[in-house]
């Protein structure tokens, strides 16, 4: 008896863990130093020029659009 009740102490440990790691991510708050250390950890994500360029053209082109110039953009609407 006693070696199930080991047994079984084990398997509620296991199932149970997930739930406890759930928890505790939601119950962390860090201090300030702490913020700041987990930033510098990670690395800031790196943009392919050239899809930066065509997004960048697009959105000079839009600004430049005389419907949007004018105040009343909008994409759906035809030329004139």
């Amino acid at each position: 008896m006693r070696y199930m009740l080991h047994l079984l102490s084990i398997a509620f440990a296991i199932v149970a863990w997930p739930f406890t790691v759930i928890v505790a991510a939601f119950t962390y708050h860090p201090n300030a130093s702490e913020s700041l250390a987990l930033d510098l950890m990670a690395k800031p994500l790196g943009v392919l020029p050239a899809a930066r360029s065509r997004f960048r053209a697009f959105v000079d082109s839009a600004r430049a659009h005389a419907d949007f110039t004018a105040g009343h953009f909008d994409p759906g609407r035809m030329a004139a």
